[in-house]
């Protein structure tokens, strides 16, 4: 991650408390208040059953020293998903210290390179065996967050609540260790006093019964140590429940009276890394507390408390002890259980929070100090394409740099086009034929072993799972150079490395029908490339797609206006009168040949069809067919003719070579015919519309949805009906001299396509 210089406007001590724990906020706002910082707190949290304890508090909102105007941004944004730039931009002038969770894995990696103060993860214990390292680098979708701690070094701490939360992590995570314990607001002023105790029943907190497996089996379990007892069951429940002893959601004052009339509290919980808070309220309140030792609590008060119990048969004694009025031993629990709340008092905790916070100014200075030693250096932005999709890639790269000019800001583009594998393509690019800088790459393949090693010298090191990756060979230094790479790849049949941030563009959707020998409709292909940052599409259908078949996040895919790979040409200039017209065969369109040669049979032999056909192979994908893989499609084209018993003279096959070629073919041609099955190439349909010929397309969701934000005319063609298609062939062939009405629709250019790219892209540097 690049070392960026400060960009703070004053020397305010401010912090982001990026949390909304109810009961958190209320010690540790006012912690932060008397150490000297100004706090700014989020308005918006995850709709999700884990914040179950969260809420929005706008009462430091008064005490921020920063224009209301950049405060009014701070409050829109999503923290936790991953907030815009504008967001960051703010946050980093006037803020040093950020406290944060890991919810979202993409908003904690955003967050760590957007952020350029000190990130502290704010833990407070996982139970069971579960551990935060472990989180993070054996679930795929949190990955990056191990990447993201490696890359800001310094500027990153695990700041734990308790003081050995940190004995189970790794050193990577145990060495950036600050204790910041987590207090109780109001612990130094307890309210026992109002306690009464008239309701002889205990009181259990047992959130989320209805589906949180956890909370299911440690109900059933207390149902079950219990059975007998008069209980009630505390705790927000996101779904209803049918058992009458469960209290469900309470407002405040209900709450309240229930701490102060209940009999007593059990507290279930022997885990040493992880306690809740409501045992501390019982306290605070006055409630005799019995819980189970072997937890957190023996660590704060011990093993001799009277609440205190080694097993269920003693919490059971106990407890019927206290509903049968044992005053003698309630007083004696109540008397003694105060101690427990000596950790959470504001101040026993303060000495380490200033420590803490000191530690973690004194490594940020050092960090910033480096910083300023750097020259600053523009953004760099390398756009990857294989040469079937230059066209589509130079004008991203084009849209880009147009957008960033717009955007008043410093960035680089670079289009990267991949070497072809095929030697008559091996020919050296004509680079200043793009308007853009260009390089050359080759994929190369890593295995495990050596991706890792990538990843680490990279500074970019994360668990990898998969035994191959790929990383672009530019003969530099692997395009490390570039902050983002936008990958204008159809199809991604190996993951790539994730040394940089990746935001995938893809040329086609087509890949994902492509039939396999058993004709099985392809999946995953997009979904290999680990987590991008963003996925960029130019139809709904598209999108569609990639969400509800491949799994990718809908937050990440943007649908944006297909970009004008073509120019329009100016007049109609057709030239001679057309003899031909022109198939131009995509090799993922080859599961219809034996179609299209039945429809031209037909067209030949029973409607006497006098145009010939020029069936062109396109380039498309051409860096992954061999010779050999061309010589198949050849081949089959050929026993698809001659089954059908169509005269050579009526057809030939040919390679598409060059655009240009493309254009010139088009050109001299009656009209376009597209008989492939789900073909969504766009550029053969749009050079065609700019020399106003006719198009015979085959039904395609993506091609429709073009055509109609695009204006263009299409002759729509069954592609499962070959009479259908011969007689959608006549009309053109019969037609084509005849003047071609004007084509609808509004003529985008780069200029209107820049600013809805940068957009998204930039977002994602």
């Amino acid at each position: 991650m690049r070392l960026e210089k400060s960009v703070r406007v004053d020397n305010v001590p401010r912090v982001m408390w990026i949390l909304n724990h109810t009961a958190a906020r209320k010690f540790e706002i006012p912690m932060l208040r008397e150490l000297g910082y100004e706090v700014f707190t989020p308005k918006i949290y995850p709709d999700d059953a884990n914040f179950r304890s969260a809420s929005v508090d706008y009462s430091e909102d008064k005490n921020l020293t920063i224009p209301p105007d950049d405060l009014a941004v701070l409050n829109k944004a999503d923290w936790y998903r991953g907030a815009p730039r504008k967001a960051w931009e703010i946050a980093n002038k006037y803020f040093d210290i950020m406290f944060c969770i890991v919810f979202d894995p993409k908003g904690f990696e955003i967050a760590a390179r957007r952020f350029q103060g000190a990130m502290l993860w704010r833990t407070y214990g996982l139970a069971g065996n579960n551990t935060y390292s472990k989180i993070i680098e054996t679930m795929p979708f949190y990955q990056g967050v191990y990447t993201a701690i490696q890359a800001l070094g310094k500027r990153f701490w695990f700041t734990e609540g308790y003081p050995h939360l940190h004995k189970v992590e790794p050193d990577y995570l145990a060495s950036k260790t600050v204790f910041l314990p987590l207090g109780m607001g109001g612990a130094s002023d307890p309210i026992s006093a109002e306690w009464n105790g008239g309701d002889r029943r205990i009181l259990f907190i047992c959130p989320d019964i209805g589906f949180n497996q956890a909370y299911v089996e440690i109900f059933q379990k207390f149902k079950k140590d219990f059975r007998g007892f008069p209980y009630a069951i505390g705790g927000a429940q996101s779904v209803k429940t049918t058992d009458p002893s469960v209290l469900g959601y309470l407002p405040i004052e209900e709450h309240r009276r229930n701490m102060r009339e209940m009999r007593v509290m059990f507290y279930h919980s022997q885990e040493p890394n992880h306690i809740h808070f409501h045992p501390f309220e019982a306290i605070k309140a006055g409630m005799p507390l019995v819980f189970m030792g072997g937890g957190i609590l023996d660590m704060f008060g011990g093993k001799k408390l009277p609440g205190r119990c080694a097993t269920i048969e003693e919490a059971r004694k106990k407890i019927d002890r206290i509903l049968k009025d044992d005053w003698k031993l309630i007083n004696k629990i109540r008397e003694s259980q105060a101690v427990l709340l000596d950790p959470m008092k504001a101040e026993n905790c303060t000495g380490f929070w200033r420590q803490g916070m000191e530690k973690v100014f004194t490594k940020l200075a050092e960090s910033r100090a480096d910083a300023e030693e750097l020259e600053p250096l523009p953004k760099r932005i390398a756009v990857l394409t294989d040469k079937n999709s230059i066209a589509k890639a130079r004008a991203l790269a084009l849209a880009l740099e147009e957008g960033a000019k717009l955007a008043n800001e410093d960035v680089e583009i670079v289009l990267t086009i991949e070497r072809s594998k095929r030697a008559y393509s091996s020919k050296p690019i004509e680079k200043e034929e793009f308007d853009v800088p260009v390089r050359e790459f080759s994929w190369r393949a890593l295995d495990r072993e050596a991706a890792n090693r990538a990843l680490v010298y990279a500074g970019a090191a994360r668990p990898l799972t998969l035994n191959s990756y790929l990383i672009p060979d530019d003969g530099i230094n692997h395009l490390q150079d570039c902050d983002l790479w936008v990958v204008v790849a159809s199809e991604v049949s190996t993951p790539i490395l994730p040394i940089r941030p990746i935001v995938l563009a893809p040329d086609t959707i087509a890949p994902r029908f492509r039939p396999g020998p058993q004709e099985i409709v392809k999946m995953g292909q997009f979904g290999l490339t680990l987590a991008p940052e963003a996925v960029i599409v130019d139809s709904q259908f598209a999108s569609e797609e990639l969400i509800h078949c491949e799994g990718v996040s809908a937050r990440n895919v943007h649908v944006l206006p297909p970009l004008p790979t073509i120019e329009v040409a100016p007049a109609l200039d057709v030239g001679e009168e057309a003899k031909a017209f022109v198939w131009v065969l995509h090799p993922l369109s080859i599961a219809n040949i034996d179609r299209a040669a039945e429809a031209l049979a037909i067209y030949y032999h029973e409607m006497s069809g006098k145009l010939k056909c020029n069936i062109l192979l396109s380039e498309a994908y051409q860096t992954k067919l061999t010779d050999d893989d061309i010589s198949n499609v050849k081949r089959n084209l050929t026993k698809a003719m001659r089954r059908w018993n169509i005269p050579r003279r009526r057809y030939s096959i040919s390679e598409l070579l060059s655009e240009r070629q493309l254009r010139r073919v088009i050109k001299e041609s009656a009209f376009l015919w597209r008989p492939g099955k789900l073909d969504s190439d766009i550029t053969t349909i749009t050079i065609a519309r700019a020399f106003r010929k006719r198009v015979v397309a085959a039904h395609c969701p993506v091609l429709k949805e073009y055509a109609g934000n695009l204006g263009f005319n299409i002759t729509w063609t069954d592609d499962e009906d070959p009479n259908s298609m011969a007689g959608n062939i006549c009309e053109p062939a019969r037609d084509h001299s005849l003047p071609l009405a004007p084509f609808k629709g509004r003529e985008m250019s780069i200029e209107d396509c820049a600013r809805d790219y940068w957009n998204v892209i930039s977002e994602c540097l």
